[in-house]
């Protein structure tokens, strides 16, 4: 079930890739970037709210811990999910996640080029638009 990162890859297209000098690619190049590019997600809020730097530090320890060998098993999607934060920060986009009938808002404070819609449930998580 790669549903997360099919969902992540094609809400990101060439010019956000472009933005970041990257290329599009796979699921584990992708996975591997967000991992080497990992910085603190200090220009995002999430539900209006700043993380802290215990908050942050987190974060950026589940991105360096996350095991690629796991993607065929499934993304366990958080609530505040450490790769949603990460990308909000490095593509400079906002996100909202449609988890069943709720509103999960990360928002860039910094700078917001778009917004991308993801929405799920407790076994599926795809782009909305």
């Amino acid at each position: 079930m790669t549903c997360f990162w099919d969902g992540v890859m094609k809400s990101l297209n060439k010019n956000d890739f472009d933005l970041i000098n990257e290329k599009k690619s796979s699921h584990i190049e992708l996975i591997t970037m967000l991992k080497r590019r990992k910085i603190p997600m200090i220009n995002v809020l999430w539900e209006n709210q700043k993380l802290s730097k215990k908050e942050i530090k987190e974060h950026l320890l589940a991105i360096d811990e996350y095991d690629i060998n796991c993607i065929p098993g499934g993304h366990l999607t958080s609530s505040c999910d450490s790769f949603l934060l990460l990308i909000c920060e490095l593509f400079k986009v906002n996100i909202e996640h449609m988890y069943m009938i709720h509103t999960i808002k990360y928002s860039n404070t910094k700078e917001v080029r778009k917004t991308l819609y993801y929405s799920s449930n407790d076994k599926h998580f795809v782009f909305s638009r």
